[in-house]
């Protein structure tokens, strides 16, 4: 069990995202954990983890997101799951980081835009 939230978890994202908006994670599988493959970075979730502290076990290596989290004991809703899977999914797909947020917000918003004109 962690004290980390999803909204923890979102918050780095997208922190991430904005500082390397054109970072695109080597083709192939992510690695939560740059620890078990050297010469890969971690992709955009697992550097998210180690910046909050708790970097992912190397045993959960290959598995989504969603399944990581659960497995860490963070609640999310169904629609958290949705945009962390397909942010996932686009970066390992050789999305730049800010692309693939971009497309997580598109297709499974996580917060309503508020319409500031009056």
């Amino acid at each position: 069990m962690t004290d980390i939230t999803f909204k923890d978890i979102e918050a780095e994202v997208r922190k991430l995202a904005a500082e390397r908006p054109d970072f695109e994670y080597p083709e192939g599988s992510c690695y939560y954990n740059p620890s078990t493959f050297p010469r890969k970075p971690s992709c955009l979730f697992g550097q998210a983890f180690i910046n909050l502290g708790e970097p992912v076990p190397e045993s959960y290596e290959n598995i989504p997101i969603t399944t990581v989290m659960r497995r860490l004991g963070i609640r999310f809703t169904e629609q958290e799951g949705y945009w962390a899977g397909t942010v996932q999914n686009q970066q390992d797909g050789s999305h730049p980081w800010g692309k693939a947020i971009a497309l997580g917000d598109k297709w499974h918003p996580l917060h309503e835009e508020t319409d500031t004109a009056a």
